[in-house]
C-alpha cells in the first residue's frame, strides 16, 4: 500500500511540475511569436516613412 501511495504523491508532485514548466515555455512561445508579428511590421512603417521623407 505504500508503495502505491509514493507513486501517487510521485505522479501528483510530476503534474505540478510539469504544468509549472509548461506554463514557462508557453508564456515565452507567446512573446516570441509577438514578437515575430511585430518585428516585420515595425520594420515596413519605418520603410514606409524613409519612402515618404525621400519623396519630399
Amino acid at each position: 500500500m505504500k508503495k502505491y501511495i509514493e507513486q501517487f504523491f510521485f505522479m501528483i508532485a510530476v503534474l505540478f511540475i510539469g504544468n509549472r514548466v509548461f506554463n514557462h515555455v508557453d508564456a515565452w512561445l507567446g512573446i516570441a511569436i509577438c514578437f515575430g508579428v511585430c518585428y516585420p511590421v515595425i520594420n515596413i512603417i519605418k520603410l514606409i516613412i524613409k519612402k515618404h521623407e525621400n519623396e519630399d
